[in-house]
């Protein structure tokens, strides 16, 4: 999609300096669209560990 591996993460991490980034891609999550429950599709989700 963006023409180069770990787009995302990546992203992330040049905004952060570097703090050690964990994640995945799902298929989907449910979440809240103008006060409905909707699917969104292709999601990322990322945890950040300090020390």
């Amino acid at each position: 999609m963006f023409g180069v591996t770990d787009h995302d993460a990546s992203t992330i991490e040049d905004l952060l300096g570097g703090i050690p980034l964990a994640g995945f891609f799902a298929a989907g999550e449910i979440g809240p669209v103008a006060g409905h429950n909707a699917l969104h599709g292709f999601t990322a989700s990322m945890a950040l560990f300090v020390d």
